[in-house]
């Protein structure tokens, strides 16, 4: 974990203001790391040991100071100086009492909000393995987001700009607004500006995003050299660090835009690579025991397919045999 992330979750653990790239920051890594809540839940841990140790050896010091000063107090051969040494000892019980109210108020700035300034608030549309998740955002744009994806978008947009960020795959239906473009912001610096338009971004590929239009234009923009495209209707763009942006025209647009329709759709992929669709898909884990490597490329396009038809489809190609265990979500392929 990096010393940046590290300090990050410490703020977020301590309820304190993230800036939006913070909070980018932040929902990556509780994306892609699985015991993301575990160590989450162990930080927190260690933040209430170390204040603890704190108050504890503050205390310690006091007490020993407090006991010093009892001790002069009572001595019989202190005749002058008792009445500074008990006053000195009240001194100290004072500051005693003061680090145990300490203890007891930052213990409740760490675990309650704090009623302080108005923050922007951001809202996070969730959809899980196997889950297609449709939403309409506060300015009436409706955005369906793919299995594993992941949108973050400010509880109210401002008057000058509609701006989100998405982790994964959507589609978006962007109502039009001169005076507000819409901004989809991605993992890698890319950065897609549109007014009224229909398109879907791919960012779920680490090495290549994706954006294909359906209708309307939308401009797409490398920020790391501030390269950009404009895309018309069945126009594609692939951007990654290593190639230049080149637009395409869409043949097949069920590729692009059949999982927004419910259409599973494959062409020419490889067995791993369907394997990985079913597991998209539906969320189901794939245990195949058989060799698969002579197998041939696979093409469909099923319309709202159930798991069953899809591994029918499948065995018959391939000439396997398979089990479904739905209450674990497992299949396995002999």
């Amino acid at each position: 974990m990096s010393e940046e992330l590290e300090q990050i979750i410490n703020r977020h653990l301590l309820r304190e203001e993230l800036s939006i790239e913070e909070r980018k920051i932040l929902d990556q890594w509780f994306t892609k790391e699985r015991n993301s809540h575990r160590i989450l839940g162990q930080m927190r841990l260690m933040l209430d040991v170390r204040f603890e140790n704190v108050r504890s050896r503050i205390k310690a010091e006091t007490w020993e100071e407090l006991m010093a000063g009892k001790h002069k107090a009572d001595s019989p051969i202190q005749t002058g100086s008792g009445t500074h040494g008990f006053k000195k000892f009240l001194r100290v019980a004072a500051v005693l009492i003061l680090v145990a109210l300490a203890g007891i108020l930052s213990q409740q700035l760490i675990t309650e909000e704090a009623p302080v300034v108005q923050t922007e608030r951001f809202i996070e549309k969730v959809a899980l393995s196997g889950q297609k998740v449709t939403t309409v955002l506060p300015d009436g744009t409706k955005v369906k987001l793919n299995s594993g994806s992941k949108l973050i978008v400010p509880e109210h947009f401002t008057d000058a700009l509609r701006e989100v960020t998405l982790i994964g795959e959507a589609f978006f239906e962007v109502e039009r607004d001169e005076a507000r473009p819409f901004h989809v912001n991605v993992e890698g610096g890319m950065k897609v500006v549109v007014l009224g338009t229909s398109f879907i971004v791919d960012a779920s590929n680490e090495r290549e995003n994706v954006v294909a239009v359906r209708s309307g234009r939308v401009q797409v923009r490398k920020e790391s050299n501030d390269e950009s495209v404009i895309l018309e209707k069945n126009e594609v763009v692939r951007v990654s660090e290593s190639q230049s942006l080149r637009k395409e025209v869409i043949t097949n647009g069920d590729l692009f835009f059949g999982w927004v329709d419910n259409k599973l759709v494959l062409e020419g992929a490889n067995f791993k690579e369907v394997l990985s669709a079913i597991n998209e898909w539906f969320g189901y884990e794939i245990d195949a025991r058989l060799n698969y490597a002579g197998f041939d490329e696979y093409s469909a396009s099923l319309t709202n397919p159930t798991i069953k038809e899809v591994m029918e489809s499948l065995s018959h190609s391939y000439k396997f045999k398979y089990s479904i265990d739905e209450k674990s979500k497992r299949i396995v392929i002999r």
